[in-house]
């Protein structure tokens, strides 16, 4: 991967580090979600974020679209003055189910796009998704370089971009019930201590 000082908006840079994840395989790519927030936050920094998202979902509801593209609208959507409407979200729906394996990441991003449509009982099953996968990571998130494993911080952040926050609270509390439940290490488990008072 290229290396970027960022904050940068240089259109040259962004199209660079996007023909970058381009490059990469489905399995490297939804490895990558920082580096799409990076784009997108840059292309919405230049205005045309609106035309990338309204592009990306025309293809949603059609065949699989490369896991560049879903990659880049979940993290387009992050940025977006309002929440996805019922059109995206079953679109999204669909190409989900054509992803073998999403990334903890990935499903952090998915997350968050349908906690801020209202959809708090698909975000929460991703969520508990992703910190089973966080807590259990296969060979696969060992072997292929690109996203920390979310902590905590990761999952309060999308949870504090629901607009419903009596959801937020309570799916909070089932992720800290879940992780108390898990027989995984000490040293794993410490990156998610800041969901344990939730459960209390």
């Amino acid at each position: 991967m290229p290396s970027v000082r960022w904050p940068t908006r240089d259109p040259a840079v962004i199209k660079e580090l996007e023909d970058e994840l381009s490059s990469l395989s489905g399995a490297m790519q939804g490895r990558q979600m920082r580096l799409y927030d990076r784009v997108a936050e840059a292309q919405w920094g230049q205005g045309g974020g609106q035309a990338r998202l309204d592009a990306l979902s025309a293809d949603l509801g059609g065949p699989p679209v490369r896991l560049h593209d879903l990659a880049l609208f979940l993290a387009l959507e992050q940025g977006a003055p309002v929440a996805l409407d019922a059109q995206q979200l079953a679109g999204l729906t669909r190409q989900l189910r054509f992803v073998m394996s999403p990334s903890a990441g990935m499903r952090l991003a998915a997350a968050r796009a349908y906690g801020r449509a209202g959809e708090s009982a698909t975000a929460g099953a991703l969520l508990q998704a992703a910190l089973l996968q966080s807590l259990y990571p296969t060979r696969r998130d060992y072997a292929d370089p690109g996203d920390p494993a979310p902590d905590a911080a990761a999952f309060l952040t999308v949870l504090a971009a629901f607009p419903d926050q009596g959801a937020a609270r309570r799916i909070r509390g089932d992720l800290a019930r879940l992780a108390q439940r898990q027989a995984a290490s000490p040293a794993v488990m410490a990156p998610f201590a800041a969901l344990a008072s939730a459960a209390d």
